[in-house]
């Protein structure tokens, strides 16, 4: 409670919530509002930044399923000299 009473001053209205006069749908419909006001300045990327941020990801993912793959058939193989002596 003291967190929602820290945040409404922020916001002047402290004695609201201290009266129980701030309803959830007040407060629904602020965050909503603030939630727009922080998507506004959202900085996105450019089509050539996401490509290459998708690239390189693909490229990484790729590397490491190449490199499990690789050890998982070296266990495999290590386990079956092991056991066939």
């Amino acid at each position: 409670m003291e967190e929602q009473v820290k945040e409404a001053q922020r916001w002047g209205m402290a004695d609201k919530l201290r009266s129980g006069k701030l309803g959830p749908r007040l407060g629904l419909s602020k965050m909503v509002k603030q939630i727009a006001t922080e998507l506004h300045k959202v900085v996105w990327p450019t089509r050539s930044s996401l490509s290459y941020y998708v690239g390189s990801v693909t490229v990484f993912v790729l590397f490491a399923l190449g490199f499990m793959l690789a050890i998982d058939y070296l266990m495999g193989w290590s386990t079956k000299a092991v056991l066939a002596l």
